[in-house]
This record gives C-alpha cells, sequence and structure tokens, in this order.
C-alpha cells in the first residue's frame, strides 16, 4: 500500500504539471523498478553509480524529445484537447480555441455554474505567479480547494520586504485612513517583494492587538527577480493604477506626510482571486497608452531574450483571462467534468508552451536511439521506452518505423498520417517522475524502512 500510495503521488505530480500522462507514469515507474530489482541481484553495482548512469541517459532521452518536437498550430491545440477530454471532441473544440484565443502567456480559470453546459469566456484581467505564501487574518478564508475570491479590492503595488510589524504598520495607517476618506471598507491586496514566515506569528499577534483583525487584507508576494520586479510592477500599475512604493525604509515610512497632504494614490481592481499552486489574477484594463508604448520597445528591440521578455508582457497585458464555467446535467458529474476540463486546458497550454510531439508511447519509442543502445548494456532502456508503446497490443511492436496506437479508432496508423498527439512534456516528465519514484522503492534504504513499517 505504500508503494502504490508513491507511485499515485507521481502520477499526481504529472497530472497537476502537464494534465497528461497518468498512464505513461505509472506504466514506467513499474517497468524501472522491475528492471532496477534485476540489475541489482545480478550485480555489485552500487545505487549512486546505477542512478548517474541511468540520470545521464535520460537527459540524452529528454533531449531527443525536445529536438523532434513539433510546433503546435491551432487545429494541433485541438487535437490535443480532444485526447486529454477522454475523446470528447465537443470539449475539445471549446476548450482548443479558449487556449488558442487566450495564448501562452496568460491563464485560464475553472469555475462551477449552476446550468448544464459548459461556458467560455475571455476578460480582461493579468495572471501571475505567487508562491502560497500569504499573511491572511481572521476576515479573509481561503476555500478548502485553496482559492481566495475577493470583489472591489485596494491594491498596494509595492517592492517592499515585509518582515517585521515597524515594516507592516504604514499598511495599517493606509487602510484606515482609506476607510475614512471613502466611508466604507474594501479588502487590500499588497503586492510585496518579500514576506518572511519567521514574522508571520508576530504581526498576526499585533494586528489583533492594534484592532486590524477585522480588515481584509492579504499580502502577495511576486516570485520575480529582483530586474524584472520594476517592469512587473508598472505593468501592475497599467491595470490597477495608484503609486509604486520601492524598498526604500526613508520613503516608505513617511507614508504619513503623503497621506496628510493628500498626494497619496491607491490602485483599485475589480476582482482579485489566487488559486493555491497557480498564482493570483487582477482583472481589470490596461492603460492602452502603456500598451502602446510598450508595443513600440518591444518592436524596435534587437536583443532576442529582451524581445521575448517584453513580448511576454505584452501578451499577459493584452490577452486577458480566459474562464471556463462548468456545468452538469446530472446532480454529482460537475466534479468529473472539473477535472476533466482542468486537465485538458493545463494539457493545451502545455503543448502551447512547449510543443507537441506524436502520441501512443512514440516518442518514447523514437528516443531510443543508437546511442542509447550502446549504452543500454542491460536492456534497461530497451524496455523502459518502449514499454508504452508496446504494451496496447501484447507486446506487439508495429513493424513500421513510424507508427502510433490510435486510441480512436484502436488501429496502428502511421504516425504522420493520424492526429494522436501529445504535449512535448507530457514524456518527458512522465519519464523523471517514474524514475526518480522507482528509485525510491528500489533502494536499500526504502527497503529497510518499508520493512519496519510493515512489522
Amino acid at each position: 500500500a505504500r508503494m502504490a500510495g508513491i507511485i499515485m503521488q507521481a502520477a499526481y505530480k504529472q497530472v497537476s504539471e502537464v494534465g497528461d500522462g497518468t498512464t505513461t507514469t505509472t506504466l514506467l515507474t513499474y517497468e524501472i523498478y522491475r528492471k532496477l530489482l534485476e540489475i541489482k541481484d545480478k550485480s555489485t553495482i552500487s545505487d549512486r553509480e546505477l542512478k548517474l548512469w541511468f540520470d545521464g541517459n535520460v537527459d540524452k532521452v529528454c533531449k531527443h524529445i525536445t529536438d523532434n518536437k513539433l510546433v503546435c498550430d491551432e487545429s494541433r491545440i485541438k487535437q490535443i484537447a480532444t485526447i486529454s477530454a477522454n475523446n470528447d471532441p465537443k470539449i475539445g473544440e471549446i476548450i482548443g480555441d479558449l487556449v488558442w484565443a487566450v495564448g501562452k502567456y496568460s491563464n485560464i480559470l475553472v469555475e462551477r455554474h449552476g446550468g448544464s453546459e459548459i461556458i467560455t469566456e475571455l476578460r480582461n484581467g493579468y495572471f501571475f505567479e505567487s508562491p502560497s505564501e500569504f499573511l491572511l487574518n481572521k476576515e479573509v478564508v481561503p476555500t478548502p480547494n485553496g482559492k481566495i475570491e475577493l470583489n472591489d479590492v485596494w491594491v498596494l503595488n509595492t517592492n517592499i520586504n515585509f518582515n517585521s510589524v515597524l515594516t507592516l504598520a504604514p499598511v495599517f495607517a493606509i487602510h484606515e485612513h482609506l476607510a475614512k476618506k471613502y466611508g466604507f471598507m474594501r479588502p487590500l491586496i499588497v503586492i510585496c517583494q518579500e514576506l518572511e514566515q519567521e514574522a508571520h506569528g508576530s504581526v498576526l499577534a499585533s494586528m489583533e492587538q492594534a484592532g486590524f483583525n477585522s480588515m481584509p487584507i492579504v499580502f502577495v508576494k511576486a516570485a520575480y527577480a529582483q530586474r524584472e520586479r520594476f517592469e512587473f510592477l508598472a505593468d501592475i500599475q497599467s491595470i490597477v493604477g495608484g503609486q509604486v512604493w520601492d524598498n526604500r525604509v526613508a520613503v516608505w515610512s513617511a507614508v504619513d506626510t503623503y497621506i496628510e497632504n493628500g498626494t497619496f494614490q491607491i490602485g483599485m481592481c475589480e476582482k482579485f482571486t489566487y488559486q493555491m499552486g497557480r498564482g493570483c489574477t487582477l482583472y481589470g484594463k490596461a492603460n492602452e497608452q502603456y500598451v502602446s508604448a510598450l508595443n513600440d520597445t518591444y518592436q524596435n528591440e534587437q536583443n532576442p531574450e529582451r524581445k521575448d521578455f517584453y513580448g511576454q508582457r505584452l501578451g499577459k497585458l493584452t490577452t486577458g483571462i480566459g474562464i471556463i464555467k462548468i456545468g452538469a446535467n446530472v446532480e454529482g458529474q460537475s466534479s468529473l467534468r472539473y477535472d476533466v476540463v482542468d486537465d485538458t486546458w493545463k494539457a493545451c497550454m502545455s503543448a502551447l508552451k512547449e510543443g507537441c510531439v506524436y502520441g501512443g508511447g512514440y516518442a518514447l519509442y523514437q528516443s531510443y536511439t543508437n546511442e542509447i543502445k550502446k549504452a543500454d548494456k542491460c536492456n534497461l532502456f530497451q524496455e523502459v521506452l518502449l514499454s508504452p508503446f508496446t504494451k496496447m497490443t501484447g507486446g506487439k511492436v508495429y513493424p513500421h518505423e513510424k507508427g502510433v496506437f490510435n486510441t480512436i479508432t484502436q488501429k496502428w496508423e502511421h504516425a504522420k498520417d493520424t492526429n494522436i498527439l501529445d504535449p512535448a512534456k507530457s514524456p518527458i516528465t512522465a519519464l523523471i517522475c517514474a524514475a526518480n519514484v522507482a528509485f525510491l522503492l528500489a533502494t536499500k534504504e526504502f527497503s529497510i524502512i518499508h520493512k519496519s513499517v510493515a512489522q
């Protein structure tokens, strides 16, 4: 049971990252584990030496898959969506269209609604990744699945490291000032450079003692490198307005002066959402002049890396946020649909960002190159890499060089004549996850622990 649980965790990691490939991950884990036990029984090679040799060849396999991936166009995205949605062409069409419209730099949110259909829409908004580190008071309670949703929020846009009550004091003063000025209380979103974990307990206690516990405040840590942070903060400002506060203590501690002379400005946003493990979304439209100036910079940039960076920023500011609302005809069917749709858009987004490969285990099969064959003295990689391709037909390898098993028609077809596609990341992540888990299961340390627990 313990081993099965670990294998299930590998499959869960695969689907959470790619939205596809759980069966491949499970199968590869079993095959690698089985071959490792055979090798360890017949040789005196140490676990460390075996792992180094295996990892070196895994890198070569991953490089071969990456070098031979296909660029995803709109039709391929829809096909990947259809396959990921358990071969449902209707869901594939709906999600494929939305992912293509949103583009690879934005995000998609999945919600439930009371109807019976799947509804999609594009809304003005900006998505950014954020670690799941928040300083919340009792007024802000995440849902069981880790989601926070707040409407009509104030946004304090800062580049500050909040590590003590002293640095937090201006935040409380600002929130109190806004409540008095407007005559009502709104949630306050504070975007910061860092929120030190050690300060959480003392800060929460100080908030309660100071009477700020009834104020809905959320601190969001934005994970960006220092050079990119200022561009990121400027992009946020183009949507919410207000000021950007840098990390100079003298300026930040003088917030009271800005409030007193009436020059303090706060950002505002119609809606804020956070989903654990993904990031935050601020709903609103970017300033048109700002976007136009950024586009000019993008067009004139000569450095390829910087040009790509400006392209990402433009894409996030202009394409908006995709919304998928899940309905179900039968009570209880909504959760199943939600999981299918959630996995499907992840698979599509992965393919859009990193390309796609022919499915049915074909990418792993083709990665068993002459270079791998020469190093594969114990036939480990031969059996492992061919296993997803051969298991579906009871061990019969399709005789043609380019063949895949079409799960829709239940027939073997020429790879270039079929639309069975997977995200390029799917076989790569599946192999890496499976290798890590299989080696954990096969090591002496785990065997000893497992035996001890069983006893």
